[in-house]
């Protein structure tokens, strides 16, 4: 099919805010707002599951990420850098019980905004130090493009809570890189944020976790399997008719 302009607009738009701010924080954080907005996110999600080109990319640079969640590429860029990229934790099959769920804690290699486009989590923030409860230390980076990510050991950590807040839908926050977190939810619920990475900034990342090494020196190889094309149509269709109700 033709593709409409809602892509390509998204891509003049971040490019131009990116380019002429001098706060990364603003810039990111007012552009995912805007995209973020339902008449927008639905006109980009459109392009994404009818345009060739469009869903072909974003096919091959999306996949189901350990911490629980589909990770949909929508744009990618290297100048200015930056990817715009849906993030959906599915309910799971349970029943309607409420059973909740914890990713691993984190940082990044980029400062991030993101705005919640349905559903509901608990966001926390940590530092590190020897009194806090005690994780597997892992230091995460790229394999070079060979479908996974490594986690090599570094011996185990300390980490305490210093933040812990409600994020619900409509809300939007800005984040940055060296803020290790993560997410809680419930895992009867559906949640899909959508999220504006700005520049790389570091080439490895901090993961603390009670995933034990396989060994105290080898890296853990951590798969990133694709979202293949007609299960990438079927999410963001799914997420799309949630937007519709809501």
């Amino acid at each position: 099919m033709t593709a409409s302009n809602a892509l390509g607009n998204a891509r003049e738009r971040i490019s131009s805010i990116l380019n002429s701010t001098t706060n990364e924080q603003e810039g990111l954080l007012s552009t995912v707002r805007e995209l973020g907005e339902r008449a927008s996110l639905k006109q980009l999600i459109n392009d994404a599951v009818s345009v060739d080109s469009e869903r072909d990319a974003i096919g091959r640079r999306s996949y189901s990420h350990i911490n629980g969640f589909d990770k949909i590429v929508l744009l990618a860029s290297d100048e200015p850098a930056y990817k715009l990229r849906l993030h959906i934790w599915w309910p799971s099959l349970g029943g309607p019980q409420t059973r909740t769920r914890t990713g691993d804690i984190h940082n990044h290699r980029w400062h991030f905004a993101s705005a919640v486009l349905s559903g509901r989590f608990s966001f926390e923030h940590y530092e590190l130090n020897e009194d806090g409860d005690e994780y597997n230390w892992y230091e995460y980076y790229s394999a070079g493009g060979s479908g996974h990510f490594l986690l090599k050991p570094l011996g185990s950590i300390g980490a305490s809570r210093t933040f812990e807040g409600l994020m619900v839908e409509g809300m939007s926050y800005y984040l940055s890189n060296q803020v290790p977190h993560r997410v809680c939810r419930d895992e009867s619920e559906l949640v899909a944020t959508l999220v504006l990475q700005g520049r790389p900034i570091t080439n490895s990342t901090t993961v603390l976790s009670v995933r034990q090494p396989s060994s105290a020196e080898e890296p853990l190889q951590i798969p990133t399997p694709t979202i293949g094309e007609a299960d990438l149509a079927r999410s963001l269709g799914r997420l799309s008719e949630v937007l519709s109700v809501g």
